[in-house]
């Protein structure tokens, strides 16, 4: 989801219609976004941002992107494989930049089908009309993917989901398409660090910040809380999913500790937001806030099923990410005290 300046959220459905517009009061104001390939129609909508005050749709299966004004009306459509070449399996598009270029991610596999494969993933901003791209930042990911075998409706198949506890780079682009930031978390050493970055649409370094955390033990609970929530997925009612959670326990990534961030979120007013990983025992998670230029903003405590996904100064929207009760989008209202909840 996004926002925009007037505080309307922007929320992004994975049936159609697509796209659902609320008030900054929460209540409902339209909804719009066709399932197709035509003109201002989507197939698999994955990303949503802004071009100045133009809202960015990110269709990666239909490789282009969609530029729409607020009361839903198609502006521009920008196609991406045929200027730049890219096939779905090599790269796909992420954001519109606010230069005019177009955020790719692109991944090789060194050394593919060996112990040691290792992917090598890519930001690049790509220029379409000149078909020219250039390197924002390169990662190398070790153990984020997760096949996990299931059956659908009965029949066999294959899930893809992320290592819950993987220690590869974390990167998010922010919803205005000016700066990108990663995180660096990996494996403990003697001083137990993590590096957060960000940089601007064209690569250059706004700060790179090494963060000391107190290491915490990957415990038997925490490990099964995980596997529970693997396929906890907001599925159609006419959708059965079974998964071998014996079989799914042997495939999880497991480290000694825990990694010290698991998510981050480039917010639209600058600031960074990091989720700090807690062990299952606790239904509490704490955001570390930074500010645009790297420094400490204060900290965010939300309840564990929540993730932030979109802030404004001090309007702080979340989301949950378990599926028991439905989907939900959750606003606060915070000053330095307190924050107050409001759904």
């Amino acid at each position: 989801m996004t926002s925009d300046l007037d505080g309307q959220m922007y929320v992004l459905d994975q049936n159609a219609p697509f796209i659902h517009v609320f008030g900054r009061d929460g209540k409902f104001i339209r909804v719009w976004g066709r399932a197709g390939g035509g003109p201002g129609e989507f197939r698999q909508p994955m990303y949503l941002g802004w071009h100045g005050d133009t809202l960015v749709v990110v269709d990666p299966p239909l490789m282009r992107i969609s530029l729409f004004n607020k009361a839903g009306h198609l502006v521009r459509t920008i196609p991406i494989r045929p200027q730049l070449q890219l096939s779905s399996r090599s790269g796909f598009p992420v954001t519109l930049l606010a230069a005019g270029t177009v955020l790719v991610a692109s991944s090789t596999e060194e050394q593919p089908g060996t112990a040691n494969a290792v992917f090598q993933e890519s930001l690049l901003a790509a220029d379409p009309a000149n078909r020219t791209t250039k390197i924002i930042a390169m990662f190398e990911r070790h153990n984020f993917a997760l096949r996990v075998a299931v059956r659908v409706n009965g029949e066999p198949g294959m899930m893809n989901a992320v290592q819950p506890f993987s220690n590869d780079p974390l990167w998010r682009v922010d919803r205005n398409g000016t700066a990108v930031v990663w995180v660096e978390r990996p494996q403990m050493t003697r001083e137990p660090t993590f590096t957060v970055t960000r940089v601007t649409q064209s690569g250059d370094t706004v700060f790179s910040r090494r963060i000391a955390y107190i290491p915490k033990l990957l415990d038997d609970a925490t490990l099964d809380e995980a596997v529970r929530h693997v396929g906890d997925l907001p599925l159609p009612s006419s959708v059965k999913m079974v998964i071998d959670n014996d079989a799914l326990r042997k495939e999880i990534y497991r480290p000694k500790y825990l990694p010290p961030v698991s998510g981050i979120t480039a917010a639209s007013d600058g600031t960074t937001w990091i989720r700090l990983e807690q062990e299952a025992r606790s239904d509490q998670v704490i955001y570390l806030v930074l500010r645009p230029d790297g420094s400490t903003l204060g900290e965010f405590s939300s309840r564990k099923t929540e993730q932030v996904v979109e802030a404004r100064v001090a309007r702080i929207w979340t989301r949950n990410i378990t599926f028991d009760d439905g989907a939900y989008v959750h606003l606060y209202l915070a000053s330095k005290r307190h924050g107050q909840r409001l759904e």
